[in-house]
């Protein structure tokens, strides 16, 4: 914190180059950089009223943020309308991103409204590439704007500052849907630092209104949420520990779409693992035999459930997918399985097609994940699945794969294209493998070849990925 490193490894992001390859890519943006897309695939910022003033607050809010630029008002119906919903697995919940953030904007500093819109515009851009540079000239104000009060605060200003850990949580999800490089991670680290800071310090001050404590638990969970899913696939140090997660709590949260006692297990999962890998005689020893059937018979025994009074089937099937792929990671980093296993081209099976389900319902919140341990646990000799009942054609796994992302690029906030291809890396390194030819799974990893399949095709080339 004290080098606000978070703050100066994104300022990259805004130099002269990246920014004349987005004006060549996006037309003459400055005809009307920010006006709303005009085809219909986004009717619901269709003919709408070209002046901020004109807007009404979204349902259950009484104002709007106030903006530096009312143009940008568009962004704002984005975000509400469009990026929210695609946070939570659930039709009946209403996502926090909208709940705690849209209600403190109205009231905080323009450095959190700036941290929305540049999110906002970043997702836009996906599909129109005219909103890519209103998204950096975005990020970069939003970036001087806090070195500009990071260099000021003093230490205590800087741990007592609400408004850090929600801009921190934005600008992280913008770094994973811009790149998904090592840059996400540096805002996690930062992030650490500064919940350390505040933890010692402080803890949870009553004088603050719940909100405010409720919005900064959920910032928290946040980070240490997107730390213990991506660490599921490269095995790395942990930036946050296993105190983050309730291990008895198993009520199913909307925006984690599973419960905080699963993402316990998947936690001690990771780190028994990385215990394995550390001291290789270690997987014979009583001890790492006792714990892995501990964590296995957790798994099997945990019942997810939604909050009292309520049925929420969406949720229960969330949950109820990221069991099974927890199964998956399960068996194959603690116990050395491979794609061959039955039990694990079944449990492939029942992801891929509950997964598939989800996607049809369009809805892809928080399905990345199974998606990924599916995917990279396919066995390349038996690729057909099952036959398609409507069709009577069968469904082959890696297509299914490549076109379930390829639908979840405009309908989640995950950053696919490094997704897509991190997995097609591990296929391709499975793939020489059966040939005989381990030179492209050995020249990615540091660490000897081991009979540990996940260590040895999945971890080497999935640093730095977002799961969550």
């Amino acid at each position: 914190m004290e080098s606000c490193h978070f703050i100066n490894d994104s300022s990259e992001a805004f130099d002269a180059n990246e920014t004349a390859i987005v004006l060549r890519g996006s037309g003459d943006v400055n005809s009307s950089p920010l006006l709303p897309f005009g085809d219909h695939r986004h009717h619901y910022l269709d003919r709408r009223v070209q002046r901020y003033a004109a807007l009404s607050p979204p349902p259950g809010l009484a104002n709007l943020p106030s903006l530096r630029d009312p143009r940008h008002g568009h962004l704002i119906s984005y975000y509400c309308e469009r990026l929210c919903p695609l946070t939570v697995t659930s039709h009946q919940r209403t996502s926090p991103f909208y709940s705690l953030i849209m209600p403190f904007c109205t009231s905080a500093s323009s450095v959190v409204s700036d941290a929305l819109l540049a999110l906002s515009a970043r997702h836009l851009s996906r599909t129109d590439s005219t909103w890519a540079i209103t998204a950096v000239k975005l990020e970069n104000r939003v970036l001087r704007d806090l070195r500009q009060r990071l260099a000021i605060a003093k230490p205590s200003e800087i741990w007592q500052d609400h408004e850090l850990p929600v801009v921190m949580m934005l600008m992280c999800l913008y770094e994973i849907l811009n790149r998904c490089d090592q840059r996400w991670v540096v805002h996690l680290k930062g992030a650490r630092d500064l919940i350390r800071a505040r933890r010692t310090t402080s803890g949870r001050n009553p004088s603050q209104q719940d909100s405010i404590n409720e919005l900064t638990r959920f910032a928290e969970r946040f980070f240490a949420f997107q730390d213990v899913i991506g660490r599921t696939a490269c095995g790395e140090t942990p930036i946050f520990g296993s105190d983050y997660w309730d291990a008895s709590d198993q009520s199913i949260d909307a925006w984690l779409g599973c419960s905080p006692a699963l993402v316990s297990i998947v936690c001690s999962v990771t780190e028994l693992s990385r215990s394995k890998n550390r001291d290789y005689n270690s997987t014979t020893s009583n001890d790492f035999a006792v714990q892995a059937a501990a964590l296995e018979s957790d798994l099997s025994g945990l019942q997810q459930v939604v909050s009292a009074g309520s049925h929420d089937e969406l949720l229960l099937r969330s949950a109820e997918i990221k069991r099974m792929a927890s199964k998956i990671y399960l068996y194959c980093a603690l116990y050395g399985a491979s794609p061959c296993m039955q039990i694990i081209k079944d449990s492939v099976r029942q992801v891929l097609r509950e997964a598939s389900r989800f996607l049809n319902e369009s809805v892809a919140a928080g399905m990345v994940w199974p998606l990924f341990v599916a995917a990279v646990e396919l066995d390349p000799l038996e690729d057909e699945l099952w036959t398609d009942e409507t069709t009577g054609h069968p469904v082959y796994g890696r297509a299914l794969v490549l076109r379930m992302l390829e639908h979840m690029g405009t309908t989640s906030i995950a950053n696919v294209t490094r997704t897509r291809e991190v997995i097609c890396k591990i296929w391709n390194a499975r793939d020489m493998a059966m040939a005989g030819d381990e030179s492209s799974v050995s020249a990615s990893s540091s660490k000897p070849l081991l009979d540990d399949d996940w260590d040895r095709f999945v971890a080497p080339v999935s640093s730095n990925i977002s799961l969550a």
